[in-house]
């Protein structure tokens, strides 16, 4: 879909002042040369809404055009490996999951950024995401020496919800620990009418088992040994990983709604939006729907903060981020027109703009802005604080092997059909077996 909107229609849609416009543009006019037209592949998503913004904007106050190609997400990984595998890519720009970006950076399939732009330097208040920017082919991972392939757009992380004005009222702290949770779910819990805990328990792609790696992780385990670049040993049936699933499955049975294991995003955010859920474990997405009075009981009601920790461990939020990278198949103009647009996009001023418009933004700088201390923004202050302790999502090429097993298995366990214990053991059985079969020098812990 090409984005266009006349100047006044602009300005009532992004909710921004003339003059503040005018501001923008004579700078981008200075900063930002004039370039082809650019066609960018996205999915279409909860955050897109505010994308679609900030491309108005570029448009806007740079006179370059861009043509937004907007397809659901079941088909964006196809779509975009036959764009890099043509003769000529169709799009200028192409959005990589984080779920399996690896692919397209393992394969050679997009373009190193300082091929496009030698000079370019990343600049520092750009989050990495445990740099989802670079691959390093020899160790096959993404590593800080790694060559930088592509730039984050959408800084998804797992954060904690929870009902502040239920705290409030009971004396209660923002949860530092699992235990915490637990002491509080009992105190808040009071099924059918409120629920003390929840996180997705459905089967869905990559969706209870990316939930329950808060657990994995805040209790020092991961799926192999961390870093995965330096030791490919399959550590997720250890101890710790079997006490942080027994900790995780007594928290959903105890306080959880029932049916828990079909339970997916959009119920979980229900809930919550409906007043019968205290506290959750979501990605940070879900915040501006439960502020909208139009589907929400608990408008300004809820806050976030850093996902809980082991009593003896550490805050472990994963990403689910995208990262926007450019096809290596195109001519060198096609590949400055669209690292221009991407250079604009992570300035901070765009980014500011972007975060206006309902999205997530990449920037630390952003995050720690005044923007912060605004109600309606009062979640950038905890994705502020919870930086620092990002986790990577699972990153090889074979990784959706991998996060099957291990979703379908997590899935099992919070049905009941079969034990904690159990389900770890049969994802450290399935995961060696996929490192071993495509080749890393694995191991059992």
């Amino acid at each position: 879909m090409a984005v266009t909107m006349n100047r006044r229609e602009f300005l009532g849609a992004a909710g921004l002042t003339l003059a503040g416009l005018a501001a923008a543009s004579a700078a981008a006019a200075a900063a930002v040369p004039k370039v082809d037209p650019i066609s960018i592949l996205i999915n279409d998503s909860p955050w897109y809404s505010g994308f679609e913004k900030l491309v108005q904007l570029y448009q806007q106050t740079t006179g370059n055009q861009v043509k937004l190609a907007v397809t659901p997400f079941t088909g964006m990984l196809e779509q975009t490996r036959n764009a890099v595998t043509a003769k000529e890519s169709t799009f200028d720009i192409v959005n990589l999951n984080e779920a399996w970006y690896a692919t397209f950076y393992a394969g050679g399939f997009v373009t190193p950024i300082k091929s496009i732009d030698p000079a370019f330097q990343l600049d520092r208040n750009i989050i990495e995401y445990v740099y989802s920017t670079r691959w390093n082919a020899q160790k096959k991972y993404s590593t800080a020496d790694g060559e930088l392939l592509g730039l984050p757009i959408n800084g998804n992380i797992q954060v904690f919800y929870y009902r502040a004005d239920l705290f409030q009222q009971a004396g209660l702290k923002p949860p530092e620990t699992w235990d915490d949770v637990a002491a509080a779910a009992k105190k808040l819990h009071n099924p059918p009418n409120m629920y003390g805990f929840a996180q997705r328990g459905q089967r869905a792609g990559w969706s209870c088992g990316f939930d329950w790696f808060a657990f994995l992780r805040s209790y020092k385990s991961d799926w192999v040994a961390n870093p995965p670049a330096n030791n490919w040993t399959v550590t997720i049936d250890n101890a710790a990983a079997k006490q942080s699933m027994a900790t995780c499955l007594n928290l959903l049975k105890s306080y959880g709604p029932p049916d828990l294991a079909s339970v997916g995003m959009a119920d979980l955010a229900q809930l919550m939006a409906a007043g019968k859920l205290a506290m959750a474990n979501m990605v940070i997405a879900n915040f501006p729907s439960l502020d909208n009075p139009q589907s929400s009981t608990v408008v300004n009601k809820v806050n976030v903060t850093v996902l809980p920790r082991a009593a003896n461990g550490v805050h472990a939020p994963t990403s689910g981020i995208w990262v926007m990278s450019i096809p290596r198949n195109l001519p060198d103009a096609r590949k400055k027109a669209g690292l221009t647009f991407l250079q604009w996009a992570l300035s901070k001023d765009a980014q500011i703009e972007y975060t206006k418009f309902g999205a997530i933004p990449v920037r630390q700088d952003v995050y720690t802005s005044a923007l912060a201390n605004q109600p309606e923004y009062r979640w950038m202050k905890a994705m502020a604080a919870s930086t620092r302790y990002i986790h990577e999502n699972v990153r090889i090429p074979e990784g959706t092997q991998v996060t099957d097993s291990i979703e379908l298995h997590v899935n099992q366990a919070i049905a009941g059909q079969m034990t904690g214990d159990q389900a770890v053991d049969a994802m450290a059985q399935d995961i060696y077996g996929i490192l071993q079969k495509a080749g890393y020098p694995t191991k059992r812990a």
